[in-house]
């Protein structure tokens, strides 16, 4: 069994199934699991579901399309037992979503709409090189190797889309994203220092960027750029919707966003 420390408080080994640790009366109070391993996120989810629990499950939520499937069915099934969490919709991209929904003081989504007009394009980029933020180092152990879920793809990747699903279709429709292509790259300074403190074949050796192109089912065509390493003195994180009318671009970090049309240039 894994180590108490204190009440109500365990520390799990490696390996151990996360129900060694539970009283046999599940599902009855709130488990927080606190896990820097991101190939158990889904192993804990799905134990923790077939053992009577509700979850919240932080990315990476799985690690193959199999798992994700999995997932899938139990929300179809189920869809009050399994939340899929994103600190970016919660925390980032709030005013971002009252915008663009008409929620925001003195903008209605009528209004908003007429300006741009019919998006055709949308840009979302996390890119990062500032401090602790832009690298990876003091991470190294979690983020060494491919194998257990690593790299910017499950790191970034979630928050990048997540910033997709705030942009709402045509009235009347929905709107999925099909995966196009995906580059990836990884910086030779972290490939340097991963080769000289951990054994990690090279070729398993995770990417520090990615950038993938994807479609949406009505027609929008979205690019997501994400990655550390990218800047020597900065970070950009942004979302810019090119429409045929004009072109919205929202400052996740400063949560600020500006309208460009004919009418010119406005803060919103």
């Amino acid at each position: 069994a894994g180590s108490s420390v204190g009440a109500g408080h365990f520390v799990r080994q490696d390996e151990q199934p996360l129900m060694d640790l539970l009283d046999s009366d599940v599902g009855s109070g709130a488990v927080f699991v606190l896990n820097h391993h991101n190939q158990n996120h889904f192993r804990d989810a799905v134990e923790l579901l077939a053992a009577g629990y509700q979850v919240i499950l932080e990315k990476p939520y799985a690690l193959s399309a199999p798992e994700i499937a999995i997932l899938r069915e139990y929300i179809r099934q189920q869809p009050c037992r399994l939340a899929l969490a994103t600190y970016y919709l919660s925390e980032k991209l709030w005013p971002f979503c009252n915008l663009i929904t008409g929620m925001a003081a003195g903008i209605s989504i009528n209004d908003l709409c007429s300006r741009l007009g019919r998006p055709m394009a949308v840009f979302v980029d996390l890119l990062e090189g500032q401090g602790l933020a832009g690298r990876l180092e003091h991470r190294a152990a979690q983020f060494a190797d491919l194998r257990t879920g690593c790299g910017m793809i499950l790191d970034l990747g979630v928050h990048a889309i997540s910033s997709l699903l705030c942009l709402p279709p045509a009235e009347g429709a929905t709107r999925s994203y099909r995966v196009g292509s995906v580059q990836a790259a990884v910086c030779t300074a972290f490939d340097a220092f991963i080769t000289m403190h951990h054994s990690v074949p090279p070729h398993h050796i995770p990417e520090t960027y990615a950038e993938l192109h994807m479609e949406a089912s009505d027609g929008v065509i979205a690019r997501v750029r994400i990655g550390k390493y990218v800047f020597a003195n900065m970070n950009k994180r942004s979302l810019t919707i090119i429409a045929d009318k004009g072109v919205l671009y929202y400052d996740i970090a400063s949560s600020v966003s500006w309208i460009i049309d004919s009418q010119g240039e406005a803060q919103a």
